[in-house]
């Protein structure tokens, strides 16, 4: 890995941490710099170290992600304009997954690991699924939709590198976190966890695209 490369992760890595510490001191106007200059750092990385197609749609993905990012804020709060940037980020993952492990062998644990993962979030993803509907029922299509989005994005980390899937897989569990946290039951910290899973599982997928 490039030293700028590196030195832009430890970037992203330091405004992780203030983000962290604005949603746990609800420093909202903090939280609204840090957490898309997140994603900021770790699209440059991921540009900085070459070019390549899964690269590109690492990019994109973590571009979508940032859009997501912005629409989730507390001041801007805009749920399905969010949950629509992510389902398309999942979307370029999972191409940029795909096209990565096209050409390499399948690890069968990491595989099974990813299915049993998939499996065991979506038993907690029918019951966001219906306390969703219950809340609005026009969430209904799109929150399905998401879930198994996400659902294919794991299962597609999981025949490659295993430093994508372990990001991926943190990633579905802030997701469904957060799914719990909005519309089953208020979690205890339920935000801070959202936002450290959900930015691990973005540092290692697009470590993983650097290290391509």
């Amino acid at each position: 890995m490039a030293p700028i490369g590196i030195v832009l992760l430890v970037v992203a890595a330091l405004w992780a941490v203030c983000d962290w510490v604005a949603v746990a001191t609800k420093a909202d106007r903090i939280e609204t710099i840090a957490k898309p200059a997140v994603m900021v750092g770790l699209m440059t990385a991921v540009v900085v170290a070459g070019d390549g197609a899964t690269r590109w749609l690492v990019v994109a993905g973590l571009a979508l992600s940032l859009v997501g990012d912005v629409a989730l804020l507390e001041r801007v709060n805009q749920f399905v304009a969010g949950l629509g940037a992510f389902l398309f980020a999942h979307l370029f993952f999972v191409a940029a997954f795909v096209s990565a492990s096209s050409s390499g062998s399948v690890n069968m644990v990491v595989l099974v690991a990813g299915v049993v993962l998939c499996v065991c979030l979506g038993s907690v993803g029918v019951a966001i699924l219906k306390a969703a509907s219950e809340n609005d029922a026009r969430l209904k299509l799109p929150v399905a939709a998401y879930e198994v989005v996400l659902t294919v994005m794991v299962v597609a980390a999981s025949t490659g590198a295993l430093l994508g899937a372990l990001g991926a897989a943190l990633f579905a569990i802030s997701d469904t976190v957060l799914g719990w946290n909005k519309f089953v039951r208020e979690l205890a910290n339920g935000r801070l966890v959202t936002h450290m899973l959900y930015h691990l599982g973005q540092g290692l997928i697009a470590a993983w695209a650097i290290l391509l």
